[in-house]
């Protein structure tokens, strides 16, 4: 696709060359040269940006090596929030799994929650926490960030349960 892409960009400007090269050697028409220029500079652009955006969403993730942030557990649990908005004649619910956690901040305790899609949980035996990290997709100017979540819990924490109701 990325490919195709640029072709379709380098056919375009090309083209758009070719005629901006016409209008400035025809004499009948000394107006429309700078329209001719300025039509010319914006689709270099537009095709610079629809490109940029393609090449930029077709990059890698690539993951912080140091996380910007961790918190350290006190307690943590997996839960189903469900919450959502109503309006007239139209009702909206998430249901979607979140990690809440307690963790100490100074003297005290705060609570927190990540979504489980974003995060990947490690059974290790070092203390438990949470370490945020940000993951990047970049192309020149173009850049993508994403929020990702490492929770280390101890060892033996993580219960594997099946269970399958055919009823």
């Amino acid at each position: 696709m990325e490919g195709m892409l640029l072709l379709a960009s380098f056919a375009i400007l090309l083209i758009s060359m070719v005629l901006l090269l016409f209008s400035l050697f025809d004499d009948s028409n000394a107006e429309g040269t700078w329209g001719g220029i300025l039509f010319f500079v914006g689709m270099i652009m537009l095709i610079f940006f629809f490109t940029g955006v393609e090449i930029a969403s077709n990059q890698p993730w690539v993951r912080d090596k140091e996380p910007y942030r961790v918190e350290y557990l006190y307690s943590l649990e997996d839960n189903n929030l469900t919450s959502g908005r109503g309006y007239y004649k139209r009702v909206r619910i998430d249901t979607d799994l979140y990690y809440q956690y307690m963790y100490k901040s100074g003297s005290g305790y705060k609570y927190n929650k990540v979504k489980a899609n974003q995060a990947t949980v490690f059974e290790d035996d070092t203390t438990p926490r949470v370490e945020f990290y940000e993951m990047h997709k970049k192309w020149f100017i173009f850049e993508e960030i994403c929020k990702v979540y490492r929770i280390y819990v101890p060892k033996a924490t993580i219960a594997e349960d099946y269970n399958i109701d055919l009823e």
